[in-house]
């Protein structure tokens, strides 16, 4: 009925659509792009309106055009390049405990709040202590967030949100709460009179964008503590606070969420492992609320985004399907698309910067197969197509400008093989780039063999790069 629930127990690609060419005549490929040597790319270039064939011109890790004429490129461009595929905005992960995705996915049963299974002794035992207390102990954190965040880019994100606690803002994608200004915030906590002060002075004068908080995570309310009557009091009902999940808001606590300017990230996935129930986003949406969609992690949520959006049309499906047919609503696609780009940067606050390909935006964006499905009248296919595409389809991930991930013949084109290491992604061969422009390693950790072999040995299983 649902696509990838958990179980109660723990439990070479072709490269003709890709072709090089100004210097890289008769299929030869190009040598690696170095530098900030400006480049283009001409590829489906997908927007809420859909795909149009088009040029993006990247120039210092940022877009600097969007062109469809050819004749109309810099004339100082280091290499043109075709890709005969859709082009999509980089993914945005707008919440997700990073450092915890090592662990393999599993039911930790259905619960009336988060309370309640955070305290079950035998999550205690299995998850709490066997994995995230000895990764953190054994001082392997940003290891095991750089393993969160492979799994993250192979799903196409580009930028995440999490609480890391490592000095390195940036380790393989964007994070979104050292480098661009936000705060994440689990409820409950004795905040000092001081600490609520100062978050909403910085929410006030803008030198925080965004302050993303954990509640009403399950449908039923603590008796011991009111999370909504908290945030209320303590000044936090404001524009700028984002809720994660929301679960559990009466439909007034809700008018007052959408009535204030916050914003809403859905995680269905987990949310219906964990309590069997998720919000009602369409109701909401159409309430005026933006919502993003994220996958909170991958123990009892999703892999990454892209499996979460496949996971939300099945659980809408689900809901409207007529007896013998299966059908998605209409618009359900693009909806579902915009969640995880144009939604996804609102909720972030950075809605001119990442989200879209378009001139002034960060050069964030992968290259996917087309997966042409017959689709409704007024439907848009490249959204479609987004919903039929797995991590083993994605040909290329870029992040500022530089491509990190993606098939081993393809990314050979835009790095130094020296600087790749090969991966299976669901069968499917790919290389990973986790090297700084400088060419130093991230520190302590190395490459992704050494990545592999310090996490296995300190967990008992550690989770596959993508599970189903």
């Amino acid at each position: 009925m649902f696509a990838k629930l958990r179980p109660l127990l723990f439990a070479c690609v072709s490269l003709p659509a890709f072709q090089g060419c100004a210097g890289n005549a008769g299929g030869v490929a190009a040598p690696p792009l170095r530098g900030d040597s400006p480049w283009a790319l001409h590829g489906h270039v997908v927007g809420e309106e859909g795909a149009k064939p088009a040029w993006i011109v990247v120039r210092g890790g940022a877009i600097d055009a969007v062109v469809e004429d050819e004749a109309a490129l810099p004339r100082d461009i280091g290499r043109k390049t075709r890709f005969d595929g859709y082009v999509f905005p980089g993914l945005i992960d707008t919440h997700n405990h990073v450092s915890w995705n090592v662990m393999p996915g599993r039911s930790l049963g259905s619960w009336s709040h988060r309370f309640e299974w955070q305290k079950d002794p035998q999550y205690l035992k299995d998850v709490y202590n066997t994995y995230y207390r000895t990764v953190h102990h054994r001082g392997l954190t940003q290891a095991a967030t750089l393993y969160g965040e492979i799994r993250a880019i192979i799903g196409g994100t580009t930028l995440i949100q999490s609480s890391y606690a490592a000095p390195e803002p940036d380790v393989l994608i964007r994070n979104l709460d050292r480098t661009h200004g936000s705060e994440s915030i689990t409820f409950p906590l004795l905040l000092e009179e001081a600490k609520v002060r100062g978050l909403v002075e910085a929410l006030e004068n803008g030198s925080l964008r965004r302050l993303f908080v954990h509640l009403a995570e399950g449908p039923h309310v603590d008796p011991k503590f009111d999370e909504f009557k908290f945030l209320k009091e303590s000044g936090l009902l404001r524009k700028g606070v984002v809720v994660i999940h929301g679960l559990g808001l009466s439909d007034d606590q809700m008018k007052e969420v959408i009535a204030s300017g916050m914003f809403l990230v859905w995680s269905p996935q987990s949310n219906w492992s964990l309590y069997r129930k998720t919000v009602d986003f369409e109701a909401f949406s159409r309430k005026g609320l933006t919502i993003s969609i994220a996958p909170d992690w991958s123990i009892t949520g999703s892999d990454n985004v892209l499996e979460e959006l496949r996971f939300a049309e099945s659980w809408v499906q689900s809901k409207t399907a007529r007896p013998g047919k299966i059908q998605s609503p209409p618009g359900l696609a693009t909806e579902l698309f915009k969640m995880a780009t144009v939604n996804a940067a609102k909720v972030c606050g950075l809605e001119d910067r990442v989200g879209r390909i378009a001139p002034g935006y960060f050069a964030d964006f992968f290259l996917a197969d087309r997966k042409e499905t017959q689709v409704a009248p007024g439907e848009i296919p490249a959204h479609n197509s987004l919903l039929r595409t797995y991590p083993r389809d994605i040909r290329l991930v870029f992040v500022n400008g530089r491509a990190l991930y993606g098939d081993i013949a393809m990314l050979e084109q835009w790095t130094d093989a020296r600087e790749m290491d090969p991966l299976q992604v669901q069968g499917t061969p790919k290389g990973i780039v986790l090297t700084k422009p400088d060419r130093k390693f991230l520190e302590g950790i190395g490459r992704w063999p050494e990545l592999v072999k310090k996490l296995s040995e300190s967990v008992p299983r550690l989770a596959e790069l993508v599970e189903d």
